[in-house]
């Protein structure tokens, strides 16, 4: 199984939903309301419904089980388990159960902002004081669309995650990870903040210490341990790699270490039979379980591309890839394996052409060995990594260009072949911009990179509409898309200190001869012979 963590307590999932919770419900259901007693028939019901709860929960994993536990249940025949679910990308997610009281808002209240989280990569987490108990929460997670899911104990739907908050601590770290639906919740000894030159995060208690993972493009950065809004030590420096980075401290604010988490994405482009791009797919990738997820429509655009980020690092290897919900008009296509390597992977999905269930002849250029039954995806030429050195992979045979979409991959480069972060850029054709990305706000920002997908095939030029800071804006230049490939452009940029150097060189000044006279006098002007 692969794992996006090497600690296996870091966003680990909350307890399981245990006896203290059917026993709270079951008191809730037979108590008597504001000190009235309750009659034979009354109690007869309570008992009833108290018993159907309890027959729910010893059946979990039957329909019959589900639907006594949530009225209003429909079976239905996923392929995948609840966890599974794909909700895309998240505007907010809040944090609700019974302690929410305390925090001025409702228990049970979905849309308290008392208790939304804040995220980053999509790990989104949060720290509320609260008084020593039992408490149990689940999370309510609104779409970019408005709409709501819960998540749990057990992914969408699950059943709330139980905590504890100990005598002595200061209240409870709760999480959520949209890429894999993993829930954390338990009682700490502080509300921790991690201040750093990038800005503050919630780190996450494990094993006694804290951790928060943070993106940048390498080098070092102040940080400093808060525990209740108060310093716990002097700032101290860490060390970060370009990429995400998980930085470790203990509860004295000491850096214990910082760890360069392995780099790589994946997108998920999308086909119908006829090569056209179908937006609207949700996909899975699995591996002895969900590792990640993403939808067409997380970055507002719906153009068969679904980017899937690894905030936690990426697991080289084998997984399997799974569309959960197909684009509208577009036939289903089957799990696919793929073979995941640092760096930004792609995988193209696509019906067989017509779907006949013949074999095609090999048209796409590759051999299916007679395999393809009308339900399986065209197959593709693997995963193509997106580091691979430029050129490799793209020949100019003079044809015209196919007007189907491809990708290009824009790498900015300095002098030494180091990434330069926060460039924007822009794909004109024949005097209009038809598409704009920016590095600083993309999903993996200030590594240098960006992409563009699904971009009909055609001559396009490539605009930098923004210019980092340190470099000399570039001039335009021509790109070529071709239908199905990738192109991938480093472009190396010129320092502002070296164009300087070049612009304006540095005049010796002529030598020349000259006499130095030194003067010695007192305090009133008069002269003040003897000194060396």
């Amino acid at each position: 199984m692969h794992s996006n963590h090497q600690d296996p307590s870091f966003m680990r999932r909350g307890m399981r939903e245990g006896a203290s919770t059917a026993a709270r419900r079951v008191r809730r259901l037979v108590a008597p309301r504001h000190g009235g007693k309750l009659g034979p028939a009354t109690l007869m019901v309570h008992l009833f419904v108290a018993l159907t709860l309890g027959a729910g929960l010893l059946m979990p994993l039957t329909e019959i089980g589900q639907a006594l536990a949530n009225p209003g249940y429909e079976p239905t025949a996923d392929r995948t388990p609840a966890q599974n679910a794909v909700p895309g990308a998240a505007s907010q997610v809040v944090a609700f159960g019974d302690f929410q009281s305390q925090l001025g808002c409702g228990d049970g209240d979905p849309a308290c902002q008392s208790t939304a989280l804040s995220s980053t990569g999509g790990i989104w987490t949060g720290s509320f004081p609260l008084a020593p108990g039992s408490y149990s929460v689940q999370f309510a997670v609104f779409g970019q669309n408005g709409d709501q899911f819960t998540f749990g104990q057990g992914g969408q739907d699950g059943g709330s995650v139980d905590f504890q908050v100990g005598d002595g601590k200061s209240g409870a770290y709760v999480s959520w990870n949209s890429h894999t639906n993993e829930v954390q919740a338990e009682g700490i000894d502080a509300l921790y903040t991690v201040q750093t030159d990038l800005g503050a995060f919630v780190p996450a208690p494990s094993g006694g210490n804290l951790e928060f993972v943070i993106p940048s493009d390498g080098g070092t950065v102040n940080v400093q341990l808060l525990a209740n809004g108060a310093p716990v030590a002097e700032a101290q420096s860490a060390d970060l790699s370009a990429g995400w980075t998980r930085v470790t401290l203990d509860a004295a604010g000491n850096v214990l270490g910082s760890e360069g988490l392995t780099y790589g994405t994946l997108t998920v482009t999308r086909l119908d039979a006829d090569g056209t791009p179908a937006g609207g797919g949700c996909y899975l990738l699995e591996s002895g379980g969900q590792v990640n997820q993403a939808c067409d429509g997380d970055d507002g655009s719906l153009d068969g591309n679904a980017l899937m980020t690894f905030p936690e690092g990426l697991e080289p290897g084998d997984y399997t890839l799974v569309e959960v919900v197909t684009p509208d008009g577009a036939d289903a296509v089957n799990d696919q394996p793929v073979d995941l390597q640092p760096g930004d992977n792609v995988v193209q999905l696509q019906p067989a052409t017509g779907g006949s269930g013949e074999d095609d002849g090999g048209e796409d250029g590759q051999d299916d060995g007679g395999q393809n039954d009308g339900n399986e995806e065209t197959p593709v030429d693997g995963i193509q990594s997106r580091d691979l050195p430029i050129g490799e992979d793209e020949e100019d045979s003079g044809e015209t260009v196919d007007q189907g979409p491809g990708d290009l991959i824009v790498a900015l480069l300095d002098d030494n072949g180091n990434p330069v972060g926060g460039a924007c850029w822009q794909l004109v054709q024949d005097g209009n911009v038809v598409a704009e990305t920016c590095d600083a706000t993309d999903n993996f920002p200030f590594n240098g990179v960006v992409g563009f997908f699904g971009v009909p095939g055609g001559d396009y030029t490539l605009r930098q509409s923004e210019t980092p800071d340190g470099v000399e804006p570039l001039d335009d230049r021509d790109i070529t898309i071709v239908a199905g490939e990738e192109i991938r452009e480093e472009i190396t940029a010129t320092t502002t200190a070296t164009a300087d150097e070049d612009i304006v060189p540095t005049e010796e000044p002529e030598s020349e001869t000259s006499d130095v006279v030194i003067i010695r006098q007192d305090s009133d002007g008069n002269p003040v012979g003897g000194a060396c």
